[in-house]
């Protein structure tokens, strides 16, 4: 997709990058448990599904609605190289080494800064995490060792439901009960009664 400017947007230093970088980098990615900053993370993938139902009826050529038929599944993957004699889960500010250890959950928190002058920073909370899988993987052709692990979250938050870009923002339709289940109130959307928007 290619990007068009106009006039405003040229004379404008940081629309075109020389404020800051607007591209959302890796380098630009903290990762913290117990406000610890974890360290030789390779990859971090989060993921969220949800189990949706398309209603039809005899007679029509199409569907009525889509609705939701569970609450969502949040996982992350997560791939760290084994440094400074810590094990994945060690790393994250647990004192066990084995997933059959762990009794209690975690937060894992993903701060995510836009890489302006401006240092605004989204923070991405995963909530109640369990470790589910837990792997190591020792090879000969590749001195390092590499371990993995799939973490379950309970819920998911951010600080803000979309980031606080002025380009963006006359787009971007804000549903209250959207905005207030991404900041972390109520379960999920449909668990929260319109009501309790005054």
């Amino acid at each position: 997709m290619v990007q068009s400017y106009n006039k405003a947007d040229l004379a404008s230093p940081s629309s075109r990058g020389v404020d800051g970088i607007q591209a959302g980098l890796s380098t630009h990615i903290l990762i913290k448990v117990s406000n610890k900053i974890v360290g030789a993370i390779q990859s971090l993938a989060p993921s969220e599904t949800r189990a949706l139902t398309r209603i039809k009826e005899v007679g029509t050529d199409g569907y009525l609605e889509i609705v939701p038929t569970g609450p969502a599944d949040i996982s992350i993957e997560v791939e760290r190289l084994l440094f400074d004699y810590q094990h994945l889960p060690e790393a994250f500010s647990r004192g066990f080494a084995h997933i059959q250890s762990q009794r209690l959950p975690f937060n894992i928190e993903v701060h995510q800064e836009d890489g302006t002058s401006d240092g605004k920073t989204i923070v991405t909370t995963y909530q109640n995490c369990w470790m589910t899988s837990f792997s190591s993987s020792y090879t000969a052709g590749d001195y390092l060792i590499t371990e993995r692990a799939t973490i379950w979250a309970e819920s998911v938050k951010s600080d803000t439901a979309v980031p606080h870009n002025a380009s963006n923002a006359s787009t971007v339709v804000k549903d209250p009960i959207e905005q207030w289940v991404d900041s972390g109130v109520g379960p999920g959307a449909m668990s929260v009664p319109p009501i309790a928007i005054s």
